[in-house]
């Protein structure tokens, strides 16, 4: 009974390590998203420019600057209270406060906030333009591997169908009822079966490797990707009708596309800019205040005490012997509380700065700034241009799509009930191997031209919903 649990469990377990990894669409997009290098490097521009963008607000507001001095001289002093002409060391102490705003400047810093505002927005357009672009190539590769999936069944199909045929066609000839040649012919269109399904296993991995580079994952056979009911998705979306007119879908991207709104704001960011070049023509005001002190160990203090020298000064006019000396008050330490308090200076200014000269650095800057407005407002119909032929491909694409689907889907069933027919003919020996074969490959070219168009439809369908919406869903 151990045994039996043992072998019993072991099989859950292998059966369990066997399973395949199976990726939704969705994750598919996620995986993408998250490591495509590319799409963090935009959304890193954003970080930096909402960085820039804070730094031009804080522009407004005054700055404040401490400084704090420690320094010593030495050498001959007559300045002081010490005796002059020695040799002393002298320290000293210096502290300060100065804080500075600008006033006006012809409205600069306005500007440049704007400008900022501007560069961030575009910045951030450009990051959901390049998710979409990711998301739609991811889209389209995925649905390539499902399409490839498909195609794999029905090269399944044809060579099980094949080898029935083998099989009854040899039982023909055994019992005399057909020569070689039809055997040899079937068995042809057998291999020729065969080739096709490697083809289209080979067609799977070619995909699924696509697939993998856009999720910026290595290669792994042992992830598969999750079915998806196409024909349900074209039902429900062909009960919304057929899409807009060019034009209108036309119209309508350019109010949504993230792509149009960033090469608009390209265009608003530059005439910003050449506002604040302007700015540059026109005086300045600013003001600025200060508060300073210092320390110097040299200082002294006199007291109320005199004291007496013993070198002479001169002598009584009427007794020469009696001899006139004279009195010096006694220093003290200049306390270091007393000194910064005493030395205390305090000062404001209005400055106002006049541009003169500046070897025309203002007036290329501004050359500049008109050059950058040209150049934003081509690579704004640049960018217009794209969407609107990518807009004319995708509503051909559609269009062709839906006609071919139409008619395959058509074509498919007449083609099929001939194909029956025509087998159950070649059963009963009213119809020879190239009458299956030839109907056959009528069959199967059907059977391929609808599922290629049905695929092709789906993903027209979604860009030129892209394009109205500015929205991709699935």
């Amino acid at each position: 009974m151990k045994v039996k649990f043992i072998i019993v469990f072991l099989f859950f377990t292998i059966s369990l390590f066997g399973q395949k990894q199976v990726f939704t669409l969705q994750e598919c997009i996620d995986s993408a998203l998250t490591n495509n290098i590319q799409f963090l490097n935009k959304k890193l521009t954003v970080a930096g420019n909402d960085l820039n963008l804070k730094q031009s607000k804080y522009s407004r507001v005054p700055t404040l600057n401490g400084n704090i001095g420690e320094g010593a001289s030495q050498g001959r002093n007559f300045g002081s209270t010490v005796s002059g002409g020695l040799n002393v060391t002298d320290y000293n102490t210096s502290l300060g406060l100065s804080t500075s705003v600008t006033l006006f400047n012809s409205f600069k810093i306005n500007n440049t906030i704007r400008q900022n505002e501007d560069i961030t927005k575009a910045s951030q357009y450009d990051v959901e333009a390049l998710k979409n672009t990711i998301i739609t190539n991811i889209i389209n590769a995925y649905l390539q591997v499902l399409y490839a999936y498909e195609n794999k069944s029905i090269a399944e199909e044809q060579v099980k169908s094949s080898a029935s045929q083998v099989v009854f066609t040899q039982n023909q000839l055994n019992a005399g009822k057909v020569a070689e040649p039809s055997l040899l012919q079937i068995k042809s269109q057998h291999a020729n079966d065969i080739l096709s399904l490697v083809n289209a296993k080979s067609s799977i991995m070619i995909n699924k490797i696509t697939l993998f580079q856009l999720m910026q994952i290595p290669a792994d056979d042992s992830i598969d990707f999750m079915k998806m009911n196409i024909d349900s998705i074209l039902l429900a979306n062909s009960k919304l009708g057929d899409p807009n007119s060019r034009s209108d879908i036309y119209s309508g991207a350019l109010n949504v596309l993230p792509e149009i709104k960033s090469s608009q704001l390209g265009i608003n960011s530059a005439q910003y800019g050449l506002k604040v070049a302007k700015a540059d023509r026109y005086p300045k005001l600013s003001f600025s205040a200060g508060i300073s002190t210092n320390y110097y160990s040299l200082y002294k203090l006199y007291s109320d005490n005199f004291i007496a020298t013993n070198i002479p000064i001169g002598y009584l006019q009427g007794s020469p012997s009696q001899k006139v000396f004279s009195l010096t008050s006694e220093t003290i330490n200049y306390p270091f509380g007393q000194q910064l308090s005493d030395n205390l200076l305090k000062s404001a200014m209005l400055t106002l700065t006049i541009p003169i000269f500046n070897g025309y650095t203002v007036e290329n800057n501004i050359r500049h700034q008109k050059l950058n407005i040209n150049s934003a407002r081509l690579n704004d119909q640049t960018t217009k241009n794209a969407v609107r032929m990518e807009i004319e491909q995708a509503y051909t694409q559609y269009m062709t799509a839906r006609d071919q689907f139409n008619a395959s889907s058509e074509q498919l069933q007449y083609e099929e009930k001939t194909y029956h027919s025509v087998t159950a003919r070649f059963k009963l020996g009213m119809a020879t191997p190239t009458d299956l074969q030839v109907e056959k490959a009528n069959y199967v070219h059907s059977e391929v031209n609808l599922l290629e168009s049905k695929y092709q439809l789906l993903y027209a369908l979604k860009l030129l919903e892209y394009f109205q919406t500015g929205i991709i869903k699935f």
